[in-house]
């Protein structure tokens, strides 16, 4: 916890006087929360933020991502920056149009695909890069304590058949979808 080995009086010192020296706290639960000190993602060769100003976050949401897309770029020569959709707003609460989005803690992103795509554009088959998708979400599982990651069924299905192609453990991959 950030607060370990913090006693009451300098916790209570801190959020007197600089809270600052909190660090950056999520707040609540993604769909009723608040960001505390958040950190803005920026654009790297990891990754874009489609719209900066919804894109802040806790400095774990931050960092695992760029874990997991650092390992990407390293299995995958020439990997392009990842689309990042919204995580929260700079001191986190409700973001139109969605319901959750509200501590910083919960991310859109897109997809990789084999061609130019618009961040938004649907995913299937023919224009999923699957190899870099599936390292992805590989790296997200194995590399960070990353709870959840929602995948419309559709292409859970692309990526569970791609990651057994490539000789993946069986039990493992199902495990993960």
């Amino acid at each position: 916890h950030p607060l370990d080995g913090w006693s009451e009086h300098e916790i209570k010192d801190a959020v007197t006087n600089d809270m600052k020296k909190l660090g950056p706290m999520s707040l609540g639960n993604p769909c009723g929360g608040l960001l505390l000190n958040g950190v803005q993602a920026q654009k790297s060769d990891l990754l874009e933020p489609v719209s900066p100003g919804a894109a802040w976050g806790t400095e774990e949401t931050i960092s695992y991502l760029a874990r997991a897309l650092r390992k990407v770029h390293q299995e995958i020569s020439d990997t392009p920056p990842l689309p990042l959709g919204d995580i929260s707003v700079e001191k986190g609460g409700p973001i139109s149009p969605h319901v959750s989005h509200q501590a910083g803690r919960d991310v859109d992103i897109a997809y990789f695909y084999k061609k130019d795509a618009r961040w938004y554009r649907r995913g299937n088959a023919q224009n999923l890069d699957l190899a870099r998708n599936w390292a992805f979400v590989r790296a997200l599982v194995s590399e960070t304590d990353v709870e959840m990651i929602l995948i419309d069924n559709s292409i859970q299905g692309l990526l569970r058949e791609h990651a057994l192609s490539i000789g993946e453990d069986p039990v493992w991959v199902d495990g993960i979808f």
